[in-house]
């Protein structure tokens, strides 16, 4: 055994999270867990403790700490430690096996500083030897142990000489001098078969657990006990003879499994059946039934299914202590269970428990007190010693669960159901455009749904499965010669009079054969359903694009519907798409599936769906969608982006408003419209992208001493939130600029700067427009400004732009279709109001390419002139942050402005204006004479909105007489209006241009 022996060192996933939310490790894992490597089917974690957790007697107190998660950890919900830390723990490692000689591991420098991974990788080949490599040692028995020999012996010198050695990064280092590693195992989904009736059996096993650690060395085991309780129908009984009962149990035998209600019965004068005809149980001194009768089973008899009666399993969980929580009604308190309706029937079904059934723990307790008593040896002095200082039992309970086996027998894969795993939704996601493994993955999908995936899933034998979750101490297994008898008497728990009747009593028996069919019949019509749709494309080429989104949603939240019939758990319904098609109101309310009217059958046919596709729930403008869970799972996160993206698109050119410039041709306004939903996706990115990185500074600022700093922070942070709250946050109006320099900047005395700006300088709509273009065209997998890296936009602008393509009838290597989607894209910004974008960081001048990730400290106004010179317009403002605000509105060519704030002495500073008065976005609620006049006036109006192009010199100049003309003579012609003169005017110039 010890040849066979490989422990795989493998310090290079420092981002994988630890996920045993069973284990009850008596401190909070997250900020202090790194993954280190495996043992066979085990993975082996390093926990970074805090020092007191290894005092002696830590376990002897009663209520010990639970609340420890580390104040550095990487995120509100990361388990992993620091990169800092990361590196601190390599290079200990590293260390000691460098001493011991393992593998020519070396080590440069004994604490690197600046503490990162890329120095640490220069400094120690224990990662790899090129900054490529991810090196997993293979280490034996004898290598581990010295490894484990020079941790315990070193730790403490190597600590006092990394924190005392006035390196940065190590010197006088709190995290090294509080903590110390811990290592702990984990194995997963083990499903053996223990605590077996055959004595040699049992001995086999025990040897076994012996053989693969040595347990006098752990503190904690964490491990689950599964027990299966069946119900087969019986032909007839056999009596068993009252000499054979006592030849095997003895005299000694009760009425009753409760010790304190109990009494002793004759067996040969206790009756055998109870009036009913049922059997009259008698107990063993243990509180085990003893049977009386023989069951004779046909050779062919299927087990009957059974499930849990929901409305009584709670009386399962009473209890007596105070802290546990009461139940909705304010009866007495339970232990917190969750319960999971089975197949729609709303009241039979599974639960999950955090913690055990009262009859269990009773016996548990018993189980602990003999324990305690073997390890004291029945000194009674020390038993009483112990329950005075706190004494903890040895063996605790942490959870456990009760369902039918039939969920784990109709699995394909030991972790996801396959109802889970959304075959479906995955074959017809896949025909969107990604990556060449991902098309392999779909024509998979694809494969597998035509072969086997509707096919009825049907079982002969569904017992009901128990599973119970108890760590157990070292102490347990130290002191006892063998573990499996040790963890056989927890198992037979099980056959104790007391739980097993009241067990009894929560159940719900179906006849044999049945509770499959059950299953079949209520999703008749969601399996029904999700055939008529996969007939409708399974002939469609895996390879084949363009399945309507609507189609693929629609299979998404059937499939989840079918989920949480066969499952019960709710988390599996998106009630943001399922509850306004009604899938999810009554699935939760009345156990059965029932469509709305968005979908429908044709009267014509039964074999045929409809979606009313304009009537698809939205949220905020966008379709909701239920099949996030499944494209990220099988494909990733930038597969899912590209088919949401395509799906906002093509749901919003169904929905395009019918005001929305309306004078427009069809295809213009639809590509327009499409640019516009886009830019709202990247006004959106940037928003997040600002909020995240200001949200982390003011984390530090607000927590400084300074109070100067603090105050400044408070009001970046007010600051922060009212742009968040803006309709138009990339744009003046409003004061949204104003409030975004004060975002921007930590220090106040920087406000007068405005922006930062980047080097490059103003840009205009134009440029703008090309630098989208040409980042969303890019082949390269790098992404380039102006888009977030962790954004939506770059997905959305890359199918609008195919899309505008299409629309056109031609492709961007076409010069005029170039200019064309130029043109769209500057006006669609424009429409947006993005007056102004984050960028990336300026040149270097370094070797090396330059940074393309987009960042809060760096900006480009894109008010720069398309054609006209821009005249200064006079600054008024005194304080810096209104001064910076007004330079750039001043600058802007593209900036919002009123007609209402230009006097005629004034009129020279509109001349570097490209946009028309603000008083042009009011028009759709303005009130318009209902006469001839006051239609034709209207229709000017907006049909100016949607054609005149400020870079146009007589457009402007027919804009500035207008306006003189307006204001110097309000009526000149009193028999025309003075709305349809300048509206005359306009249209005039506008269309001569």
């Amino acid at each position: 055994m010890t040849q066979a022996y490989v422990f795989k060192l493998d310090l290079n996933k420092r981002q994988k999270q630890w996920q045993a939310r069973h284990a009850d490790l008596e401190f909070d894992p997250m900020g202090r867990m790194l993954f280190i490597g495996t043992y066979g089917q085990e993975e082996i974690w390093l926990a970074m403790v805090p020092r007191w957790f290894n005092e002696d007697d830590l376990l002897d107190d009663g209520n010990p700490p639970v609340d420890m998660a580390h104040p550095d950890r990487t995120g509100p919900n990361a388990t992993t430690i620091t990169e800092q830390q990361y590196c601190q723990v390599v290079v200990f490692f590293a260390t000691q096996l460098k001493h011991l000689g393992f593998r020519d591991i070396i080590l440069r420098d004994d604490f690197p500083s600046p503490l990162g991974i890329s120095n640490i990788r220069d400094s120690t080949n224990i990662l790899g030897s090129t900054r490529t490599d991810r090196i997993v040692h293979e280490m034996r028995r004898r290598d581990v142990e010295a490894l484990h020999e020079a941790i315990e012996e070193n730790w403490d010198r190597w600590v006092y000489t990394a924190t005392t050695s006035g390196v940065d990064g190590w010197d006088g280092c709190t995290f090294l001098k509080e903590n110390v590693p811990m290592g702990i195992s984990v194995r997963y989904g083990q499903n053996q078969p223990v605590c077996g009736h055959d004595e040699d059996v049992r001995m086999e096993e025990a040897h076994h657990w012996q053989r693969l650690h040595k347990y006098t060395h752990m503190r904690m085991m964490t491990f689950a006990l599964a027990t299966h309780i069946q119900s087969v129908p019986v032909r007839e009984w056999q009596d068993i003879p009252i000499y054979e009962l006592i030849e095997r149990h003895g005299q000694e035998m009760y009425n009753s499994p409760n010790v304190n209600e109990r009494e002793q019965v004759h067996i040969q004068a206790y009756p055998l059946l109870e009036e009913s005809g049922r059997e009259k149980n008698i107990y063993n001194q243990e509180g085990v039934r003893i049977p009386r009768r023989h069951a004779i089973v046909d050779e062919d008899a299927t087990m009957n299914g059974m499930l849990f009666n929901l409305r009584t399993i709670h009386q399962l969980f009473r209890r007596d202590d105070e802290d546990i929580v009461e139940d909705s009604n304010g009866d007495e308190p339970l232990t917190p269970h969750y319960l999971y309706p089975m197949a729609g029937l709303k009241t039979i079904g599974h639960f999950q428990a955090l913690g055990l059934m009262t009859p269990f723990i009773t016996q548990l307790q018993r189980l602990n007190t003999n324990i305690r008593d073997l390890y004291h040896d029945g000194d009674e002095d020390e038993i009483e010693a112990d329950l005075l200082t706190g004494y903890r039992p040895l063996i605790e309970a942490v959870a456990s669960q009760g369902y039918n086996m039939l969920s784990h027998r109709v699995r394909t894969a030991g972790r996801y159901h396959d109802v889970q795993r959304g075959l479906i939704t995955a074959a017809l996601g896949g025909t969107y455009p990604s990556t060449v493994s991902n098309s392999n993955l779909a024509k998979e999908f694809h494969r597998e749904c035509s072969n086997s995936y509707l096919s009825i899933h049907t079982m002969r034998r569904s017992p009901v499965h128990i599973s119970t979750r108890l760590p157990g101490s070292k102490t347990y297994i130290e002191y006892h010669s063998d573990a499996s008898l040790n963890a056989s008497e927890m198992a037979d728990i099980w056959s104790n009079g007391q739980v097993l009747e009241e067990l009894k009593r929560h159940l719900v028996i179906f006849r044999p054969k049945m509770l499959p069919s059950v299953f079949e019949w209520t999703t008749f019509g969601l399996t029904s359903a999700l055939r008529i749709i996969w007939d409708k494309y399974k002939n469609r080429p895996a390879e084949e694009s363009g399945i309507s989104p609507y189609w693929v949603e629609l299979t998404a939240a059937l499939e989840r519907s079918l989920n949480y019939m066969h499952t019960g758990n709710a988390k599996v319904l998106t009630r943001g798409l399922m509850d306004p098609l009604w899938l999810s109101l009554s699935l939760v309310n009345d156990g059965l599936p029932c469509l709305s009217p968005v979908i429908s059958l044709p009267r014509t046919s039964l074999s045929q769906l409809d979606i009313r596709f304009v009537d698809w729930p939205v949220r905020k403008g966008e379709p909701m969608v239920a099949s996030k869970k499944s494209h990220m799972f099988n494909y990733g996160l930038d597969h899912f982006q590209s088919y949401h993206g395509s799906f906002l698109i093509k749901h919003a050119l169904l929905n395009v408003p019918e005001e929305f410039h309306a004078s427009l041709p069809i295809t213009s306004r639809l590509i327009l419209f499409a640019f516009h939903k886009a830019f709202k996706i990247y006004i959106t990115d940037i928003v997040v992208m600002v909020g995240n990185v200001v949200g982390d500074e003011l984390n530090v600022s607000l927590c400084d001493d300074d109070p100067v700093i603090q105050a400044q922070a408070k009001e970046r942070r007010t600051a922060l939130a009212l742009w968040k709250k803006q309709d138009h946050p990339l744009a003046y109006a409003n004061n949204a600029h104003r409030q975004l320099i004060r975002t921007i900047h930590a220090n106040n005395d920087n406000l007068g700067q405005g922006l930062p700006a980047a080097a490059m300088g103003q840009k205009s709509l134009t440029w703008f427009a090309d630098q989208i273009i040409q980042s969303a065209t890019q082949k390269g997998a790098r992404i380039l400004p102006p888009f977030w890296k962790h954004g939506r936009a770059l997905s959305i602008f890359k199918v609008v732009i195919n899309e505008a393509q299409r629309l056109l009838g031609s492709t961007l290597d076409d010069p005029a279709t170039r200019s064309s989607i130029c043109s769209f894209l500057s006006k669609a910004a424009l429409l947006s109001k993005v007056s102004n974008i984050p960028w990336s960081p300026d040149p270097t001048g370094i070797a090396g390419r330059p940074m393309t990730i987009v960042t809060h400290s760096v900006w480009i106004n894109l008010g720069q002139s398309m054609g006209s010179d821009c005249v200064a317009q006079r600054d008024h403002q005194s304080d810096d942050l209104d001064r910076a605000t007004q330079n750039a509105i001043m600058n802007d060519t593209q900036a919002e402005w009123s007609l209402l704030s230009i006097s005629l002495q004034d009129i020279h500073t509109i001349w570097n204006k490209q946009t028309l008065p603000e008083e042009w976005t009011q028009l759709d609620s303005m009130t318009w004479p209902n006469t001839a006049d006051g239609t034709y006036v209207q229709q000017t109006y907006n049909w100016v909105r949607d054609n005149y192009d400020g870079s146009i010199p007589l457009h402007k100049l027919a804009l500035v007489m207008s306006i003189i003309f307006s204001k110097v003579l309000p009526n000149p012609i009193p028999q025309i209006s003075c709305d349809l003169y300048l509206g005359c005017l306009l249209r005039r110039a506008v269309a001569k241009g």
